[in-house]
């Protein structure tokens, strides 16, 4: 970890200095609206650079530099207002498993698109790489837990003299399992406040993950530990299809009537979309119980959001709209890919943005340029 004076930290045009304290800063890459700026620490103070574009990283902007660049609101709120040293870590590694998820969700793509040229393989390659979503899922679960009990033990002191002594006692622990799970069941809200003095948004934060959490668990320790094989998968027109009792997940109401490929099997895509969102949504739920109960420091950059950009994040942006209810098939992902494309053409007809907006081709073209991949021109 590199120390930087103050004096220095007020070159960089986002940052609220005076809020730092004794947080630790991961210095990330600003857009600023028409360019990209750095500061990298040198022997002489910080030194700024001006790349010509971002491949992959996350970033901090007033706006979103591309179409396609994401927000997730609690890595947001981690690094605005919670960006102690044992945080920034997890947290960093936090961001790059998401741009996992994208790559993952893009592979499963490939091999639908390629299934012919595969053959009998595209069904293996869908199978492991299934194995390693769940296993990005526990890990993600991990790599939150360990920020969140850095901040509960050390950063948070209750009022409530017993319950501070309760929770120097029962210390959080830095793996989800351990908070959750006990005896192989989930454990109530009640029973997290009694054992950890938890706050109850907290409490119930971690309580309403545990089915989700444990239905993960079980799958990918069943395949990982035990080498059991990750059920029967099926390659059609559409998408590939497992049946519809395999993974635990049988009964859920992600899967619609729609999602069926005959009686006995459904779509993978819906499960896929479950796995990806539910992690988020449930990292999400917790780190909001955390900031809305306990008063963490002001923002480091007040005014400006950390965007996370990755070659694969139209997948992320896809799958949570599969989420949502889009088309629960791969099948359907050109059709959701030209409905984007048609909406911001409009935008730029209807709002004047179009370089050349009243010629319907142009704002076509902008918008698929938009919605493309990002091109550095050196």
């Amino acid at each position: 970890m590199t120390t930087v004076s103050p004096d220095e930290l007020k070159k960089v045009p986002y940052l609220d200095v005076g809020a730092l304290s004794d947080r630790t800063l991961n210095l990330m890459p600003f857009w600023d609206g028409k360019r990209w700026c750095m500061w990298t620490p040198t022997g002489s103070g910080l030194f700024e650079l001006h790349p010509v574009g971002i491949h992959a990283s996350s970033y901090i902007a007033a706006e979103a530099a591309h179409a396609n660049d994401i927000v997730i609101p609690f890595l947001e709120l981690m690094w605005q207002r919670a960006s102690w040293d044992k945080v920034c870590t997890p947290v960093s590694a936090l961001a790059a498993d998401f741009g996992n998820f994208g790559t993952c969700i893009e592979k499963l793509t490939h091999y639908f698109t390629h299934r012919d040229a595969l053959g009998m393989s595209a069904a293996e390659f869908v199978k492991t790489e299934l194995e390693y979503l769940l296993m990005l899922s526990r890990s993600v679960f991990d790599l939150l837990q360990e920020a969140v009990a850095y901040v509960w033990n050390t950063r948070v002191r209750l009022n409530d003299q017993a319950a501070e002594a309760t929770k120097k006692h029962n210390k959080l622990p830095e793996e989800f399992r351990k908070v959750v799970i006990f005896d192989e069941r989930g454990r109530t809200a009640d029973e997290l406040i009694q054992r950890y003095a938890l706050t109850p948004l907290m409490a119930a934060a971690y309580a309403s993950t545990a089915p989700f959490f444990s239905r993960v668990r079980r799958l990918r320790d069943d395949i990982v530990h035990l080498g059991k094989d990750p059920r029967m998968l099926f390659s059609t027109q559409r998408g590939f299809c497992i049946p519809k009792s395999a993974y635990g997940f049988g009964n859920e109401p992600f899967w619609r009537p729609e999602h069926r490929g005959n009686d006995n099997i459904v779509s993978l895509l819906p499960l896929v979309a479950h796995v990806v969102i539910g992690t988020i949504d449930a990292c999400s739920g917790l780190v909001v119980a955390l900031a809305s109960e306990i008063p963490l420091p002001r923002p480091i950059a007040p005014g400006f959001q950390v965007f996370l950009r990755g070659p694969h994040n139209e997948a992320l942006l896809w799958i949570l709209d599969v989420a949502k209810g889009y088309s629960g098939w791969w099948s359907g992902r050109p059709a959701w890919k030209r409905e984007r494309i048609e909406t911001r053409a409009y935008f730029h007809w209807h709002n004047r943005t179009g370089t050349a907006w009243e010629d319907e081709v142009s704002n076509w073209r902008q918008a698929e340029a938009e919605f493309g991949p990002q091109v550095f021109l050196l």
